[in-house]
């Protein structure tokens, strides 16, 4: 649905030169969610607004639906970005102007009033038509945000740091619409954020940006099952209080009194591997002890990962073997080793 072919943006100022884009190349299928995460100045809003070439690449191909953006007259492109819904963290809504006319404002003049009230009640704020964005929280007005990018049918709509100025609670509500849209609508989305709550929790690809270039790109279940690269290590950490604990238990070991010759391990589960009896498997097989000090299990699109920080007690040698055992079946990292 949407290509982007060696992309790069630089904008010029008196005394500074940012390379924002560097050579970004992303493919989006349609009827995706596609997460695009990164820190500040990492370049993600510059990349999304390339997809409807609100900043024109200087060098790279955008392809949407089949057609390449950088090749069409200013009239033509108009036209395309009519397809190409967009809404912002600030909301963007006209002050003097309804619920109604803002949704309506991209509209020709005599439209179907029917498809505004139905686009209102597909996102739940029919009851505000006539009221004004003063009126409204903030939840409310990304709500007619949303129904006013939907107002030309698009095939595509890019979310730029949507729900930044939300609350948790409006958040989660926002984030089950814009699921909601994609799953009645069919709709390919795009999502820039620096949450990565947000792509754990609706995303199905993601593309972690830093400094203007896309480090890794892969589907969610990958990423938070085996992150490659150190930003995107930090931010699926950020997600789970096991690394947190993992940290903490290193840096200070007196708190589980971890005598010497000990193990601390932490094992790292995937879908399959969560049923298999692993720890009472351990210490059956190999006559040691293993106690279990934290876990937790995640759902990433309906897909389980599962983590575990346990103690091995025993003989030195037989723990070590027990670890090479457990190598066969899941990731295991040492945390201590007393």
């Amino acid at each position: 649905m949407i290509t982007l072919k060696n992309v790069s943006k630089t904008f010029y100022t008196d005394t500074h030169t940012v390379k924002a884009v560097r050579d970004v190349s992303i493919n989006i299928k349609k009827g995706e969610i596609f997460g695009i995460i990164g820190y500040s100045g990492a370049g993600k809003s510059t990349l999304v607004r390339l997809i409807n070439l609100l900043e024109k690449p200087d060098s790279g191909d955008v392809i949407v639906d089949n057609e390449n953006l950088t090749t069409l007259s200013a009239k033509d492109l108009r036209n395309r970005r009519k397809k190409i819904g967009m809404i912002f963290q600030q909301f963007n809504l006209f002050a003097s102007r309804t619920v109604y006319d803002n949704v309506a404002f991209a509209l020709p003049k005599n439209h179907d009033k029917d498809h505004v009230l139905n686009l209102l009640e597909l996102v739940g704020i029919s009851d505000k038509k006539d009221a004004y964005p003063s009126e409204l929280s903030g939840g409310q007005k990304q709500r007619v945000a949303i129904a006013r990018a939907l107002a030309n049918d698009p095939k595509v709509l890019l979310c730029d740091e949507a729900t930044s100025a939300l609350d948790p609670q409006t958040t989660q509500s926002i984030l089950n619409l814009l699921k909601n849209l994609n799953e009645k609508l069919g709709i390919t989305i795009v999502i820039i954020t620096h949450e990565m709550a947000v792509i754990k929790e609706i995303c199905d690809h993601v593309a972690v940006m830093e400094n203007g270039v896309v480090v890794e790109d892969n589907t969610v279940e990958a990423v938070f099952s085996n992150p490659q690269s150190e930003i995107t290590k930090e931010f699926t950490s950020s997600t789970s209080n096991i690394d947190k604990i993992k940290d903490i238990l290193k840096s200070n070991q007196e708190i589980l009194d971890i005598k010497e010759g000990e193990y601390v391990i932490k094992l790292d589960f995937q879908s399959h591997q969560i049923a298999k009896p692993l720890i009472s498997d351990i210490t059956q097989r190999f006559n040691i002890q293993a106690s279990i000090v934290y876990g937790t299990v995640d759902m990433i699109k309906n897909t389980p990962l599962g983590s575990l920080i346990v103690i091995l007690k025993g003989d030195l040698d037989t723990q070590k073997e027990a670890i090479t055992y457990l190598q066969n079946f899941t990731k295991v990292e040492v945390l201590v080793h007393a």
